[in-house]
């Protein structure tokens, strides 16, 4: 069958379909936050798909579309579920190394990758101790010429954030 063509013209979005929960039971619990860095927290569907459109909307703002390409250098987390998703709904590609992660296996993955995005956290808690990841960051950052912008995460509560702001209607061309 190497001449058929299956649904031509078609499309699927996948952040459309793991969202269709919301319009069911917008008020029920869509995601559980645990981890060493924060305290729990819980999610709706209804926040949940309010902050994928307004993270997509930010995304939009910056020039992300169809086939651009996305990469974070962040941990399991609820800021990283929502951007993913906000990237799979636009049509671009999403990429993700854990903050663990050494920044020359950081730099090996996505300088392949070519990212014109690059989302990034200020550090991450292991039990009681604290690891800074803005050195390893700015170091990640300076290996990929593609990238136009950045978005930190202050996962931490110390470094930089500019994540939040794409839960508000706040200009993004003033960012990197």
């Amino acid at each position: 069958m190497p001449t058929t063509a299956w649904f031509p013209g078609g499309t699927l979005n996948y952040t459309e379909h793991a969202l269709a929960r919301a319009a069911i039971a917008p008020d029920e619990q869509a995601v559980l936050e645990f981890g060493d860095s924060r305290p729990a927290a819980t999610l709706t569907w209804a926040e949940l798909a309010d902050r994928v459109a307004q993270v997509a909307a930010g995304l939009r703002a910056l020039g992300v579309g169809p086939g651009d390409r996305v990469a974070g250098y962040v941990p399991n987390s609820s800021e990283t579920l929502i951007t993913f998703l906000a990237v799979a709904q636009l049509g671009a590609v999403w990429s993700s190394c854990a903050p663990e992660f050494g920044p020359k296996a950081v730099i090996d993955r996505f300088v392949q990758f070519e990212p014109t995005v690059f989302v990034h956290i200020d550090g991450y808690r292991y039990g009681a101790k604290t690891i800074d990841r803005r050195a390893e960051s700015a170091e990640v950052l300076a290996a990929l010429p593609t990238v136009r912008h950045t978005i930190a995460v202050r996962h931490l509560g110390t470094g930089h954030d500019t994540w939040s702001a794409l839960l508000t209607d706040e200009r993004w061309h003033h960012f990197h």
